[in-house]
């Protein structure tokens, strides 16, 4: 049983070193990519800008079915 034990720790210890590597990996990877210059993002920031109108369209849509829907099954209730 202790033999059993052992080698378990010896696979957890393992995969904890592997993981543990590859988390120091990617946050190395993060921090030299922090240092370089910012990315542009001006023409994502207005295409979500101009599509904010038919989002908004759109959502209030959907939720107005939804809640179309809830008053009938409400009001539909009470008949059966």
């Amino acid at each position: 049983m202790k033999q059993k034990l052992q080698a378990l720790r010896a696979v957890a210890g393992r995969n904890f070193k592997k993981a543990a590597g590859a988390v120091a990996l990617a946050g190395a990877s993060i921090a030299a990519h922090a240092q370089t210059s910012g990315i542009d993002v001006s023409s994502v920031t207005s295409g979500v800008s101009d599509a904010k109108t038919a989002i908004t369209t759109i959502g209030g849509s959907v939720l107005g079915v939804i809640v179309l829907v809830a008053v009938f099954m409400w009001a539909r209730r009470p008949i059966k």
